[in-house]
């Protein structure tokens, strides 16, 4: 037993300097250089957050595309509110009096050059009414149209989804009430965000 107590004591001899415990300075030192650190983790973690949020954000050219798809079926939605655009009357005096339409004027005004000489066209083919067509007339005879086979329901909030704009081309992804989703094409026509033909060519 003496033996081996001479052993485990002489285990823990060997000449090994007892190290003294940080000073309160070196303390604090280290205390400091661990925050300096750690901040800066803190701060290149917060730069990452940005660089994707960045990223993720629409640029100013699908924010205006979004904006304008977004007044451009409201403005369809506020014309399902029309009586005059709802069943029951007269089809030719009903597009008499949408010449002088307001609203049916600013939603002409969101559409494209191309997109409101497809709607007259198709407007007059579908209808079999010839005559001196304009923007107007045609959006108040396809709006009727979809007020009767909805049977007067007004279409509901419009929700804009997102808008992936390239070039002077976009393409928005819009809800309307509770309707399947759907994509419209856009174009910029002028300085603006308009709704684009049907088919236009990328």
């Amino acid at each position: 037993m003496a033996i081996a107590a001479a052993a485990l004591s002489g285990c823990g001899g060997g000449g090994e300097e007892e190290t003294s415990p940080p000073s309160a300075q070196q303390a604090r030192e280290a205390q400091a250089q661990a925050d300096a650190e750690l901040e800066q983790r803190n701060e290149q973690v917060r730069a990452e957050h940005r660089e994707r949020r960045a990223a993720e954000a629409p640029s100013s050219e699908e924010a205006q595309a979004t904006q304008a798809a977004a007044e451009a079926y409201q403005g369809i939605g506020a014309l399902s509110k029309l009586r005059y655009l709802n069943g029951g009357f007269d089809v030719r005096a009903g597009l008499r009096r949408a010449e002088g339409s307001k609203a049916l004027h600013r939603l002409c005004e969101f559409m494209s050059a191309e997109a409101q000489a497809q709607t007259i066209e198709y407007a007059e083919a579908s209808s079999g009414i010839p005559g001196d067509w304009s923007c107007e007339k045609a959006n108040a005879l396809l709006v009727r149209r979809a007020n009767v086979a909805s049977g007067g329901r007004a279409p509901g909030r419009v929700k804009v989804l997102g808008v992936n704009a390239d070039g002077d081309r976009a393409t928005a992804t819009i809800q309307v009430g509770g309707q399947p989703i759907t994509t419209v094409p856009l174009v910029e026509e002028d300085g603006e965000w308009k709704l684009a033909a049907t088919g236009a060519p990328e």
